[in-house]
């Protein structure tokens, strides 16, 4: 049954947006120009015909849900866009029309008191461009996140880069093993946490016997085999936290944090055991060689870097003069090694 209203003091056809009047069963009472502009369904045509009937594939979406709780139960309700598709084929051009480009549509559903009738207004507001806004925006942002991982990946390979680059100016040319300026910063880093911690280090010095002698009967690139067969030789044998570099011409240091003396002594026989059994050939010769290795650790033989390299001084001298090929601990005669 239609219910008697002034439309006309309800709303005016000046408006921005659709206004649509629904009685209890979902007949129009009041359409006006917006809808009849957008939807291409005149007043006098809309009048009278249910919702459902004007526009037929509505049923099942969250518009008609909707409008049947205002009618019901007298709850306002909405229809977001950024949720559900556009329910009404409204749209700006003709030509938009022959595509189902619609309006995107924020409806607002809110029941109306009037006496005992059951009465529904539909406020249906085009927010296309707001809609296209936000889409653009999105896309921005995908588009600026894919253009920040490239430059991070483009920034993650100038840091790698830089690192090998600082890794490899590090290096020993010849050898491989840190220079003599970081093999020593490693040792000064070792003591820092060694004292912080309670904690100890093992040095230990490994010389290439006679190499002088070597460089004059063999040449100096059997010189350089020797002493890049003992750095691959030290880098194979000793732990993986070990730090190696090379001090100068013929010797050797190794950092060994959080270890034993008996252990780091073990090891540096290994080293100097299978050191001599290798046979070099170069140049038609067999090029043999022998080492000298001398061991302190902090803090037992001394409290900084200065006082340890000391105590490797002097057990270097007592290994040469007792003629090569030993290890030796500070502390240790070469009878007792």
């Amino acid at each position: 049954m239609a219910v008697g209203i002034d439309c006309g003091s309800l709303v005016t056809d000046a408006l921005p947006n659709g206004i649509v009047v629904l009685d209890g069963e979902t007949k129009v009472l009041f359409w006006n120009k917006w809808m009849e502009r957008h939807s291409g369904i005149p007043s006098d045509q809309a009048q009278g015909r249910c919702l459902g009937e004007l526009f037929p594939r509505i049923a099942g979406t969250r518009l008609v849900a909707a409008i049947q709780t205002a009618l019901m139960h007298r709850l306002a309700g909405i229809v977001s866009p950024s949720i559900h598709a556009p329910p009404l084929p409204l749209y700006r051009h003709a030509e938009d029309c022959a595509k189902d480009e619609r309006l995107a549509q924020l409806i607002h559903v809110v029941p109306i008191k009037l006496a005992d009738a059951k009465v529904c207004t539909l406020y249906v507001q085009d927010v296309t461009a707001a809609v296209l806004r936000e889409r653009r925006l999105n896309e921005q942002a995908k588009e600026l996140a894919a253009s920040n991982a490239v430059l991070q990946a483009q920034l993650d390979e100038i840091q790698a880069l830089q690192s090998k680059i600082a890794e490899m100016s590090a290096r020993d040319a010849l050898t491989g093993v840190l220079d003599r300026e970081h093999i020593e910063q490693k040792l000064e880093e070792a003591f820092a946490i060694a004292a912080k911690n309670a904690g100890t280090v093992a040095v230990a010095l490994f010389d290439v016997d006679l190499l002088k002698k070597i460089n004059e009967t063999h040449g100096h690139a059997a010189g350089d085999a020797i002493l890049k067969s003992l750095a691959g030789l030290l880098k194979e044998v000793l732990p993986g936290n070990a730090s190696v570099g090379r001090l100068d011409e013929d010797s050797f240091l190794v950092v060994m944090p959080a270890i034993s003396l008996d252990e780091v002594q073990h090891l540096a026989e290994q080293v100097r055991r299978r050191f001599a059994d290798q046979q070099l050939g170069y140049q038609g010769n067999l090029v043999t060689a022998t080492l000298s290795a001398g061991l302190a650790i902090f803090p037992e033989h001394g409290g900084t870097s200065e006082e340890l390299m000391q105590c490797l001084d002097l057990v270097m001298f007592l290994a040469r003069h007792d003629g090569y090929d030993r290890v030796l601990a500070y502390g240790q005669t070469p009878q007792e090694a």
